[in-house]
Parts: C-alpha cells; sequence; structure tokens
C-alpha cells in the first residue's frame, strides 16, 4: 500500500513528507545514541550488525564485485547465444538469493514499517523521546544491500500493547544511499500495484 505520510491523516500536517512512502517488510536494526555518549562509529557499526551481520556485509561486498564480473561476461555470451545468457542469469539469481536467505537466517528480524527517503515509522516496545538520534541499519531489496545511517526521532505515541509507534527522520543520506532507498521504494510501490 502507498502512503503520502507516515501516519495518514493522523500525523500532524507540519510532519508531513514530501516523499513516496510505502508499507513494507523490512530487515532493520537500530541503536539509540545517548548525548555525550563516547562510542567509535566502527564499534555502533559492529554492535548494529552482530557477528551474523558483519560476516553477511563481507559476503554481500563479495557477491557484488563477482557480479560486475559476471555481467561482462555474460553480455558476451548473449551476443553468441542469447537463452544461454538469460540461463545462466536466472542461476547466478537462484544461488544468490539463497546464499543471501542462508546468511541473514538469525542476522535480524523482519519488521513492518512504513518507509520513504526522508525517514520511516516502525513499532518500538519503548518510548524513544523526540530528537533522539540512532544509528541504523536497514537491508533493502532486491539485493538485501546494507545501508548504514544515522536517524532522528520525530515521534514515538503509545498504540496499544505496550507498543509504540516510533517515526524517525533519515539525516544526511549519501547519493548512493539514496539511489539504494529509491530502488528498494519503487519495487514495493511496483509490488502492491501487482498484488
Amino acid at each position: 500500500m502507498i502512503n503520502n505520510n507516515i501516519d495518514g491523516d493522523n500525523m500532524p500536517i507540519h510532519e508531513r513528507r514530501q516523499h513516496f512512502r510505502i508499507e513494507d517488510y523490512v530487515y532493520f536494526n537500530y541503536r539509540v545514541m545517548e548525548p555525550g555518549e563516547m562510542c567509535s562509529d566502527r564499534a555502533v557499526v559492529d554492535e548494529l550488525l552482530g557477528k551474523n551481520g558483519q560476516r553477511y556485509l563481507e559476503a554481500s561486498h563479495y557477491f557484488q564485485n563477482i557480479d560486475y564480473e559476471l555481467a561482462e561476461l555474460t553480455q558476451a555470451i548473449a551476443l553468441k547465444d542469447p537463452a544461454l545468457a538469460h540461463y545462466l542469469n536466472l542461476l547466478n539469481t537462484k544461488i544468490d538469493y539463497l546464499s543471501r536467505q542462508m546468511l541473514m537466517t538469525n542476522t535480524i528480524q523482519m519488521r513492518k514499517v512504513n518507509i520513504s527517503l526522508g525517514g520511516m515509522a516502525f513499532k518500538t516496545s519503548e518510548l524513544i523521546r523526540e530528537k533522539t538520534n540512532l544509528k541504523m541499519v536497514i537491508y533493502t531489496k532486491p539485493k538485501m544491500i546494507p545501508i548504514i545511517l544515522e536517524a532522528t526521532v520525530v515521534y514515538s505515541q503509545f498504540k496499544a500493547d505496550n507498543n509504540y509507534r516510533t517515526a524517525v527522520a533519515f539525516n544526511g543520506l549519501t547519493e548512493e544511499q539514496e539511489q539504494i532507498l529509491s530502488q528498494h521504494i519503487l519495487l514495493g510501490q511496483v509490488k502492491s500495484r501487482s498484488d
């Protein structure tokens, strides 16, 4: 389902975003950054990823390098035998998917979110104060590429069953992060239209 803001008409007008928003299920994790906390950026990222996540990140970079080489070779094969090139691409996609699923096991939970280029909203078990800074890792589709970014809490409201709806704004996304998130959101829009 596509939304134009974090929480439809229930969200104050001054907090509405001008980005396309989608309801989605995403693998992600976050860490609250306490004011004045002395902790290296690397240590926070390592904590967010965990050992499995670090292995997954290494494997993702490795796969990405192999994909560049495979693309060149497949293009050369496609000139002579398009059917073989298509078969090899499908095989590569299948292996890629299986290996990513195996690596994601026990790494992180998938959770329902409302996401855009501006930020996202999700359930938390605790109230997080407005303007609290977070460090986040989000695994993006289609290749589950993890991006590590900073965000600021816009609001955290009690809903029910000791759950809060927490909305965050992403801070200073790089061009590459924007591109990866845009692709993720576009895929979500396409999927929601076909459902």
